[in-house]
């Protein structure tokens, strides 16, 4: 509704800010409505991982597989979002994930690969450049920052967000297209 009405504005994250104003000022979580609860603090302290000999021979394989397909994600994602005429270039792609992985190994993270759903509501709010993650990446630090206010955010809105994101993936005219070509 926010998005059909004023296309420029961050509809989703509008929505969040209400649902947890009307969590907390109603007082919906003493009610049964799920919220995000307590958010741990502190940075991470870089350091390398704990590994002995025997671990790294059991995770070789499926590391290699969750490799395979986190760098094919990241690949096709790329060029799903690229726009005409952008070139993507693998390697680049493998050089920036191998990158972030090896970063954020040092601050006992999750592996990164790309993420389709971040993509498209990046897209749909209209970002044009990688600025967007930037942005992104500061955001993540003000949570950080003010995440004793977060503990009202309603999980069930927080799932909206991915549910909104994955309808924004669906190309309703290629399937269409498709269904043409097959009939």
């Amino acid at each position: 509704m926010i998005q059909w009405r004023w296309p420029r504005a961050p509809g989703p994250l509008l929505a969040v800010l209400l649902a947890a104003g009307c969590v907390g000022a109603f007082g919906l979580s003493r009610h049964g409505v799920a919220v995000a609860g307590r958010i741990p603090a502190g940075w991470p302290a870089p350091a390398l991982p704990d590994m002995n000999p025997g671990d790294l021979r059991k995770l070789l394989l499926p590391a290699f597989t969750v490799f395979v397909v986190g760098f094919s994600d990241l690949v096709l994602t790329a060029r799903a979002f690229a726009r005409r005429g952008e070139q993507v270039s693998a390697n680049r792609e493998l050089l920036a994930l191998g990158a972030a992985n090896a970063a954020v190994s040092m601050l006992h993270g999750f592996p990164v690969s790309s993420s389709a759903s971040r993509t498209a509501i990046g897209t749909a709010a209209g970002s044009r450049t990688q600025l967007y993650s930037v942005t992104a990446a500061v955001m993540v630090a003000v949570v950080v920052l003010l995440r004793p206010l977060l503990t009202a955010f309603p999980e069930a809105a927080l799932a909206a967000i991915v549910i909104y994101a994955a309808t924004r993936l669906i190309d309703v005219q290629a399937v269409e297209a498709l269904r043409d070509e097959l009939a």
